[in-house]
């Protein structure tokens, strides 16, 4: 009967709420062993934050065929192990010749690492991008000599700005751009490979008046021919969108109506400060 239970399978501890967009990637139904069986794939996160972020993967009939922790093995260029405080941030499945992979990005909230682990279709993790700062979202792109590609954004702290890169699904291995500004921001283990594009955005005035380093990013969208990235810039909505082409090709930006109106806001009031100098708007008393 439609709507009946199939079946159950108790986790660990309590799921944390999710919004409705966040559980379009959290929970995913993929033949992920590629052996016909239709099982469901579970990014959990929990309520107790002594229970890690751990990825399950389940049978059509509820049997737990693996499950993989948050915990992509990463040490600080001190030789120290990351505190366990990983969470994945997005996932996608990319279809192979031997079933699917899944990629997951994630960010430590102890501190700045962030990255991408690829899990293979029986549960093994491996470190695909590694990053000076969160990754916060990835897309599957369509390169245009037919090579399947992955678009992922976040932010980095090495340059305190946000970023976008392009990686390709069968290249090795590879870490964000090289950390001289800051070289506390590296990895001891990191790949040594380098993704094919990593873009990093300007920040704004809007986020220097508020005395934050830099915007996070908040979407990021794949179109058939487009790949939009939405970096924040203020509160109430207020951000950057990005237009690149599916090779990540850089086409123009657009802002939303919210910066604009905090743009105008922080003038009349004369908060906002460019190479130095105070800016008002002529309209204010």
């Amino acid at each position: 009967m439609f709507g009946s239970e199939s079946w159950t399978y108790h986790l660990p501890g309590r799921l944390r709420p999710a919004a409705s967009s966040e559980l379009d990637w959290r929970v995913q139904r993929v033949d992920l062993r590629g052996d016909g069986d239709t099982g469901v794939l579970v990014a959990a996160r929990f309520r107790d934050g002594r229970v890690p972020d751990t990825l399950l993967y389940l049978s059509s009939k509820g049997a737990l065929r693996w499950s993989c922790e948050a915990n992509p093995g990463l040490i600080d260029r001190g030789g120290r192990p990351f505190e366990k405080a990983w969470r994945f941030t997005d996932m996608v499945v990319v279809s192979n010749s031997h079933g699917s992979d899944a990629w997951a990005t994630l960010a430590n909230d102890a501190g700045w690492a962030g990255c991408v682990m690829r899990v293979d279709r029986g549960g093994n993790s491996s470190v695909q991008f590694a990053n000076s700062g969160f990754v916060e979202r990835l897309v599957p792109a369509s390169l245009s000599n037919g090579e399947r590609g992955m678009v992922i954004a976040g932010e980095t702290n090495a340059f305190e700005q946000a970023f976008v890169a392009l990686l390709g699904v069968a290249d090795r291995p590879s870490r964000s751009a090289p950390e001289e500004r800051y070289p506390r921001y590296r990895y001891q283990n990191a790949p040594d490979g380098f993704p094919r594009k990593y873009i990093l955005f300007p920040n704004t005035e809007l986020i220097e008046a508020q005395g934050r380093p830099y915007g996070h990013v908040w979407n990021l969208i794949a179109h058939p021919e487009r790949i939009l990235v939405e970096v924040e810039t203020g509160p109430e909505g207020a951000f950057l969108r990005y237009h690149f082409s599916s090779a990540l090709e850089p086409l123009y930006v657009f802002p939303s109506g919210s910066h604009e109106f905090r743009h105008r806001a922080l003038e009349r009031k004369g908060e906002l400060c460019i190479n130095g100098f105070a800016v008002q708007s002529a309209q204010s008393p």
